[in-house]
């Protein structure tokens, strides 16, 4: 969640957050709105030990995705990132890593935004989101973010995606979800 030039913007992980404990959220924005009234507990040191292996893993399926020849264009981290992003889907980029999404009051960075046939405002294609997870079994807060990301490409794009796809860490092809 961020606060900026008088409004709030969210991303699917604070959708996720409020999913799963509406207290937790209220107490992010809590700590938002007043630092100083109230700090968030210290991260366990496992959420790191699985954060690392999630950051692991979405590196392993963008080494697969160079190794079977796709041509990425990796978001660079600094500079404008949602224009970034909206100038490679405009310029038809077959896969877009890190890409920046934005739009109302939601905000949110995708692992891999990927080109496929179908009309929309961009062209004679459109883009689906694969988001790289490095557990095994699908979670439904992972299809809440999907949903999100969705949302967010039907604004810039014109037109929702047909599909959503998660990578798990399985080792399995990416799992449509649409």
């Amino acid at each position: 969640m961020q606060h900026h030039n008088g409004r709030y913007r969210y991303t699917p992980s604070d959708l996720v957050e409020f999913f799963e404990s509406s207290f937790a959220a209220w107490m992010s924005r809590l700590h938002l709105d007043y630092p100083q009234r109230v700090q968030p507990d210290l991260e366990a040191p496992e959420f790191a030990i699985l954060a690392k292996q999630g950051i692991q893993h979405e590196h392993t399926v963008l080494a697969q995705l160079q190794a079977e020849g796709h041509d990425i264009y990796a978001v660079p981290q600094s500079g404008d990132r949602i224009a970034l992003t909206v100038a490679a889907m405009q310029a038809g980029r077959p896969v877009i890593y890190q890409g920046e999404l934005a739009g109302d009051d939601f905000t949110g960075i995708t692992d891999f935004l990927v080109r496929v046939e179908g009309t929309s405002a961009l062209g004679n294609y459109h883009y689906e989101v694969w988001d790289a997870k490095c557990v095994r079994v699908a979670q439904p807060a992972f299809l809440l973010q999907l949903c999100c990301y969705a949302d967010l490409l039907e604004a810039l794009q014109g037109r929702r995606p047909v599909r959503v796809w998660l990578v798990l860490g399985d080792g399995r092809v990416p799992q449509s979800c649409g």
